[in-house]
């Protein structure tokens, strides 16, 4: 969500950096089905992503925050620079227990995001929103139009719970018996139906239409209807003499009281309602739907603009009375400018200043028949504090995001929980109420579980630059207090003490080039993170299954070392048995002794049914371990011969693999002279080699090495659309960004600082003297 600005007079260095978030923003007006949400929910959207961008001479890299956001110096490869990123300091949009904090630089933002490539079908919507906007996203300057300043910083708050402090009560409540549960049921029906029958604002009457002549016409009698007789089956009972139905004192012999017809159709007829609460149970029920009613969620924008007042005459002009109407039930009683209200949602805009101050909540409750009884919520949500995290000091450039993994867990556990009861009222069978409510709150357990052990980060920082024909990306994971030594023992890869390939040999001329140190020992990870849950693969997959998307992202930005641990250590050996698991686990040291791997494709041509390439892909290892691969591949009935190469030395062997689709010679090679190891014995060490032909490994030997160091990981496509066109469906697809994409470079790097990964990402219009580097 993000407020567009605009500034017609901006130079064209600020005409690129809003379609960072247009995609996401047209997803959200077309998914709002409201007059001012489709408008104005945009309209919000852009105006937050948009961002400052300052119109100044003086290059990024001159000054401001180094590379890395803890501080320090760093160069992850000679081929990709770190930019110098301004700090973007504490900004009056952060609010405290927020799941994500963000914040741009408005011009910036909107030409980043005007200078992407979108496909049609995003351009067509777009066509459409003008319509319904009167200015286009695209091509309008959106900051001038709405009075925010070119170096104006936008920050936000995204995803904070809202009724925090009930979920224990309401998690307490829930777990009553099924009787309990069906009365929250039938009192949110009850309530949902009496919000939907009851207008908040009453509709004009009606157009009298003027009297029609109408003539009337004579109306022939008809004969009554015959009787009809009585249907076969049907007994009718006749009062007898002593008032026994059949006449028979006493009713039927067989002990049915009044007889087989008394019995049956005289009898007292069934009733479906269940016998009333006790008062104690109804004050229960009572309280749980109004601590479910008042739960949400909080987005919170603040927009520095130099006239407030635009947008407010734009929102006041295109929402719709119905709207407004229920909104200032809502915002009764607070300082507000305006309040919008549709189905569960809430806009409230407000004054702070010279900045325009915007609060979406959600609540996850039903409609309500009493907006009343929100006040609460909307007056927690215009009070909270404001947020004091030391990780948000560090975001920088001219947008970045901070998603906190602790925050993330609470709002899952309340949304839920609400999820739950709200599936109560949709009319289920009572019998289904409590695997209803169970799978919710299994779902918020399963959250939790998936922070249980020893977690090295709190969560994932994103900042990013963007400057005429550059953007660069840098990422990290803000290590937990206390965390430093055990995240550098687990992460850390192996010493090298053998030469690679340099990173320029690889990628110089190349399709596609990655280089890598190896990668932490298995074990130690599986030993030291995969604990917990994360200690057996299939709790920790049912764990996930159970949290969903959530749990997927959740491990994304806090808990990727601990299934890392599991992936590479766990599930291996506890699937394998007998002789198969001394293998295995044989295999999985052997891994974590790799110095380095790295990867060069010169040539791509993907067929219909065939794969042309020219390429090499290796790995430097022990040359114990090429013992290993050949006996493992003699288990599978597959022998390598020995081969020569002119110009080479060493042992070679090789295993051609069938070329009916890609072309692949698996090759190693001994080195002929031997290393110092750890314990300072001379040990061998040789090449483990996967190449398109035979005479492709004479040309890796033949590239110039270095100690390969650093980076930790490192990989490059040196022409983006150079790299597509390899593929003919890919080119059918993206074909709308092929000028953008042509000359484009784009690099990533991956390296420790003291235990704390930090990735870098760019894409940049390819120079000579970055070629060169």
């Amino acid at each position: 969500m993000v407020i567009a600005a605009v500034d017609r007079s901006h130079s064209q260095r600020c005409r690129n950096l809003q379609r960072a978030n247009v995609e996401s923003a047209v997803w959200y007006q077309w998914t709002m089905t409201r007059p001012w949400r489709t408008s104005w929910g945009l309209t919000a959207i852009l105006m937050l992503g948009a961002g400052a961008c300052k119109k100044d001479e003086t290059p990024a890299g001159d000054a401001g925050v180094t590379g890395t956001p803890t501080g320090r110096t760093s160069r992850p490869s000679a081929r990709l620079e770190p930019v110098k990123l301004r700090a973007l300091g504490e900004q009056p949009g952060y609010l405290d227990e927020g799941v994500a904090f963000a914040a741009m630089r408005a011009g910036a933002a909107q030409e980043f995001l005007q200078g992407l490539p979108l496909p049609g079908e995003v351009t067509r919507d777009l066509a459409e929103a003008r319509r319904e906007l009167g200015f286009d996203l695209l091509a309008d300057d959106v900051l001038a139009r709405f009075e925010i300043p070119k170096d104006a910083i936008v920050s936000m708050t995204l995803g904070r719970p809202l009724g925090l402090a009930r979920l224990g009560s309401m998690r307490t409540k829930v777990r009553g018996n099924d009787r309990f549960l069906s009365a929250v049921a039938r009192t949110l029906e009850s309530q949902e139906k009496r919000a939907f029958a009851t207008p908040l604002v009453e509709a004009p009457p009606p157009k009298e239409l003027p009297a029609r002549k109408v003539e009337r016409m004579p109306i022939a009698e008809e004969p009554p209807p015959p009787v009809a007789p009585p249907p076969v089956g049907v007994v009718e009972v006749v009062e007898e003499p002593g008032g026994v139905p059949g006449g028979v004192p006493g009713g039927v012999p067989g002990g049915v009281p009044g007889g087989v017809v008394g019995g049956v159709i005289g009898g007292t007829a069934y009733d479906p309602t269940p016998p009333p609460l006790s008062p104690s149970e109804q004050a229960d029920v009572d309280a749980l739907v109004a601590d479910f009613n008042a739960t949400g969620m909080q987005f919170h924008f603040h927009v520095p603009t130099k006239d407030p007042g635009l947008f407010l005459s734009e929102v006041r002009a295109r929402a719709p009375a119905q709207s407004l109407a229920r909104g200032d039930l809502y915002c009764r009683g607070q300082e507000v400018e305006a309040c919008l209200a549709d189905g569960r949602e809430l806009l409230i805009v407000r004054r702070d200043g010279d900045a325009l101050v915007l609060d979406l909540i959600s609540f996850f409750g039903h409609y309500g028949d009493s907006p009343e009884l929100r006040h609460p919520t909307v007056a927690e949500a215009l009070a909270a504090p404001k947020a004091e995290l030391s990780q948000l000091e560090q975001m920088a450039g001219d947008a970045s995001i901070y998603f906190h993994a602790e925050a993330m867990v609470q709002l899952l556990e309340l949304e839920r929980t609400s999820a739950g009861i709200r599936r109560l009222g949709w009319g289920s069978d009572s019998s289904e109420h409590r695997a209803r409510i169970d799978k919710r709150l299994e779902e918020a357990k399963a959250m939790r579980r998936l922070l249980d052990g020893p977690r090295l980060f709190e969560g994932l920082l994103a900042n990013a630059h963007h400057q005429r024909d550059r953007s660069q990306l840098q990422v990290t994971w803000p290590l937990r207090e206390g965390q430093r030594q055990l995240a550098e023992s687990a992460l850390a890869p192996p010493p090298l003490r053998v030469p690679v390939p340099t990173i320029a040999a690889l990628c110089d001329q190349s399709l596609a080039c990655a280089r890598t140190r190896g990668m932490p020992s298995p074990e130690t990870l599986g030993t030291k993170l995969a604990l917990g849950i994360y200690g057996n693969a299939d709790i920790l997959n049912d764990t996930i299954n159970d949290a969903d998307e959530p749990g997927l992202f959740l491990v994304f930005i806090s808990m990727w070392p601990n299934a890392l641990g599991t992936l590479a250590w766990q599930l291996p050996l506890s699937e394998s048995r007998g002789a198969e698991a001394a293998l295995v686990r044989s295999a999985l040291e052997a891994l974590g002794r790799v110095q380095g791997t790295g990867l060069s494709i010169r040539r791509l041509d993907v067929g219909r049914r065939s794969v042309q390439a020219e390429y090499s892909a290796y790995a430097r290892v022990p040359a114990s371990d090429l013992t290993l691969v050949s006996t493992g591949l003699a288990l599978a009935e597959q022998r390598m011969t020995s081969t020569t190469i002119e110009g080479v030395e060493g042992e070679i062997k090789m295993l051609p693999f069938p070329e009916d689709e890609v072309p692949a010679v698996l090759m190693t090679r001994e080195d002929p002279d031997k290393v110092d190891g750890e314990d300072g014995k001379p040990r061998a060490h040789g090449w483990l080699t996967v190449v398109d032909a035979k005479a492709r490994l004479g040309w890796l030997l033949g590239l110039s090495t270095d100690e390969g160091t650093t980076p930790y990981a490192y990989g490059e496509i040196p022409d983006l659309w150079r790299f597509v066109a390899s593929v003919p469906e890919a080119v059918d697809e993206l074909g709308f960004a092929r000028t953008w994409a042509s000359g484009r470079h784009f690099k990533a790097s991956f390296d420790l600082d003291e235990g704390q990964p930090h990735v870098w990402m760019e894409i940049a219009v390819a120079s000579e003297s970055s070629a060169e580097k």
